[in-house]
């Protein structure tokens, strides 16, 4: 991978050093949070966040969630 010619602090310790051309930015300013309900319950596929690791559920009982109203 070829090199930058001048690089610039990031001020963030583990990311270190930073392509001199490149802009400051928070993901807040190029990106959009999309949500997109379940309406129907379409989708059966339910994700876990357990110990950092995201893990499938294999299945799933209405019983466990909250129905908006």
């Amino acid at each position: 991978m070829n090199k930058y010619p001048i690089y610039k602090s990031s001020n963030i310790p583990w990311i270190g050093g930073v392509p001199e051309h490149w802009e400051m930015r928070y993901l807040s300013q190029i990106c959009k949070e999309q949500l997109m309900r379940n309406t129907g319950n379409i989708e059966t596929n339910v994700l876990s966040l357990s110990h950092g690791k995201i893990i499938q559920k294999k299945k799933v009982t209405i019983s466990n969630f909250t129905v908006e109203k």
